[in-house]
């Protein structure tokens, strides 16, 4: 099993810390695997941005939702595909107080080996 943990930081940044793609500035996308990212939290049109966890064939898992509230809060949902596509017994969530960040929760994720926080494609 892998551990992801997933925070707000700013009013415009979500942190992951644990098996994630990072930008690569080569390929012009979310390719690099890592153990620790950073990620923008809003759209181009100042909707908040969802995330996914992927496996390792990078076939989609879940959807993860950042949101950052007016009150100056973050706050995270786990869900799944759609209704065709349930989300995996094999993936356990629970939240808590971020120690990275006094002003969100933080969302920790235990998955499969394999298992990434990825972007969701654009």
């Amino acid at each position: 099993m892998v551990a992801i943990r997933v925070y707000g930081a700013s009013d415009d940044l979500v942190e992951v810390i644990g098996p994630c793609y990072e930008w690569d500035g080569k390929t012009q996308g979310y390719s690099r695997q890592c153990e620790q990212g950073e990620y923008g939290a809003w759209s181009a049109e100042d909707v908040p941005t969802a995330f996914r966890l992927v496996d390792a064939e990078r076939e989609p898992l879940a959807i993860v939702y950042a949101l950052y509230a007016q009150c100056g809060t973050w706050a995270f949902a786990l869900g799944q595909l759609d209704e065709e596509h349930p989300l995996p017994g094999t993936i356990k969530a629970t939240i808590e107080q971020s120690e990275h960040c006094e002003y969100s929760a933080e969302l920790v994720i235990e998955a499969p080996d394999g298992t990434r926080f990825d972007m969701l494609p654009t």
